[in-house]
């Protein structure tokens, strides 16, 4: 157990300084206390050094049930032996005066509750730092069969010689042992409680994987992600409201971090980590992930859905310059468009269509936007990867391995996601969609999408990079309404290495019958990415 240096007041009846337990450990000041215990340092008067001795409260040493669990605790944590996890050294019981009691490694630092009350937030690699270290200490844990059940900040120690420390197995359960608490019942600080807990279902290691990532989004962003007004407020909203994403608590923490963190707080057990190991290697990876910049705010047009079929999309004027798309399309007057092209005439008569006059009046088709007399034609651009888009409150999957479907040139085979009990995914998220990668950085005319489902809505996005969120993808470059058919994208010459499309309406298809509900399938059977 760890020394803050500022032992809180004792409590009356606690033991005095200098009382001797075991025959053994003489107590000398009392260093903390939690919701079942108080921590004493003392002195192995056996090996002559300084341990910390956990004492159980008289009142409920007399608990059975509480013993049970508090002498768990011993017997499960002794078998653990990991520089990340403080180490247990004996037992003491004397049932004739009610004393039972934990000997443990004494620990000289701070907790991390402490630390974020004195810092606010973190830094994202020293919050990666810490955990991913307490994700290697839960992987000895559990690889031992063993649960901690109460991971929060309070419980993770920051030493004075820079390590990183879990404590308090005070709750833990053995996976092959009986629970020592009544069915149902949640144990463990509220806000870093799983979905699982909350329910009273069977918990296993991936629950302390969850309490984990609520640690480190509460140590980036500063809060909890979730807080209510009482507990049971508090533990019941993870069941039914995904968290905010990190980025708009703060926008310069990088994309790929947020995301560990987001699927880490995924609603389902199967949706976490499956193994502490594997979010430690995940942390890792994200160790030196580049912070993404301020966005800049801009105002999202009302985009006009209009139904075409193998047509550029109508709307009133293009979607405001993205950071992360370089648009050059604009709209210039009729009159402007006139010299345009007279301007065009003149130098295709000047470049007698050589090949560096077919270069210049296809850049000038690019960055006008207009189609060009000479201008090279837009061909389909080669696409080298595939992959669904279902950002938060998402869950991050649609059918993953089916996406390739819509990109292999068959309309017979298509991408189909999940179904929804209504046109507007049963107001659950904005919508859904899935992103293409080109072979090369390149100028984007036209995504030219099929799908059988009528009156779907479609926005086209363009960028340098996958977005972790929509807003990440900067504007839409074009949007439309499909009848059945195949629907024509104008992208107007945006420049990018990945297009997304993305679905905002499922349209008008008869819902099917699967699992005793009535649920809505789209499908895009095809999407050709043409430009040059």
């Amino acid at each position: 157990m760890h020394d803050t240096g500022n032992p809180p007041t004792p409590p009356a009846g606690a033991l005095a300084p200098g009382r001797v337990l075991g025959g053994r450990y003489t107590l000398e000041r009392r260093i903390a206390s939690g919701g079942m215990a108080e921590v004493w340092q003392a002195t192995d008067g056996v090996l002559r050094r300084q341990v910390a001795v956990k004492l159980l409260y008289p009142h409920l040493a007399a608990d059975q049930t509480f013993l049970a669990r508090f002498r768990s605790e011993a017997l499960a944590a002794a078998r653990l032996h990991h520089p990340g996890i403080v180490a247990i050294f004996d037992t003491v019981s004397e049932p004739g005066t009610g004393t039972e009691a934990i000997v443990m490694e004494l620990v000289r630092g701070k907790t991390l509750r402490e630390h974020l009350d004195t810092r606010g937030v973190l830094d994202p690699g020293e919050a990666v730092d810490i955990a991913a270290e307490v994700a290697d200490a839960l992987g000895a844990a559990h690889a031992a069969g063993m649960v901690h059940r109460d991971i929060k900040p309070a419980n993770i120690l920051l030493t004075d010689d820079g390590r990183v420390m879990v404590t308090d197995f005070g709750i833990a359960k053995l996976a092959d042992q009986p629970d020592h608490t009544q069915t149902g019942t949640m144990l463990g600080s509220v806000k870093y409680l799983a979905p699982e807990q909350v329910e009273g279902q069977r918990v296993d290691g991936r629950a302390d994987l969850f309490a984990l990532g609520v640690v480190l989004y509460e140590s980036l962003g500063g809060r909890a992600p979730w807080v209510a007004d009482t507990q049971t407020a508090t533990a019941v909203a993870r069941l039914h409201h995904p968290p905010m994403p990190l980025r708009q608590l703060r926008p310069d923490i990088p994309p790929p971090l947020e995301q560990v963190v987001l699927r880490s707080l995924s609603r389902a057990p199967d949706d976490y980590y499956p193994t502490a190991d594997a979010m430690r290697r995940a942390l890792v990876a994200v160790r030196g992930a580049k912070a993404a910049p301020t966005p800049t705010v801009v105002p999202r047009p009302e985009l006009d859905h209009t139904p075409i079929n193998h047509a550029p999309a109508a709307r009133s004027a293009p979607p405001p310059e993205a950071p992360r798309r370089r648009r050059r399309r604009s709209v210039v007057p009729y009159v402007a468009i006139l010299l345009v092209l007279a301007a065009v005439t003149v130098v295709g008569i000047l470049l007698y269509r050589t090949t560096s006059g077919e270069d210049a009046l296809t850049r000038l088709a690019d960055e006008t936007g207009i189609d060009v007399p000479g201008a090279a034609a837009a061909e389909p651009l080669p696409i080298v990867a595939t992959g669904p888009f279902d950002p938060p409150p998402g869950d991050g999957t649609e059918n993953d391995a089916d996406t390739a479907k819509a990109v292999d040139g068959d309309p017979a085979t298509a991408w189909q996601p999940e179904g929804y009990q209504s046109r507007t995914f049963g107001n659950l998220k904005p919508g859904i969609g899935m992103w293409v990668q080109l072979a090369e950085p390149a100028t984007v005319r036209t995504v030219r999408v099929t799908s059988p489902s009528p009156g779907i809505g479609l926005e086209a996005y363009v960028a340098d990079q996958p977005g972790a969120t929509l807003a990440d993808w900067g504007a839409p470059v074009a949007s439309g309404t499909g009848d059945g058919g195949t629907v024509e994208l104008d992208a107007g010459g945006a420049e990018g290495s990945y297009v997304l499309v993305w679905i905002t309406d499922l349209g008008e298809t008869e819902p099917r019958a699967v699992g005793g509900q009535s649920l809505i399938f789209v499908e895009l059977a095809d999407i050709e990415v043409l430009g040059r």
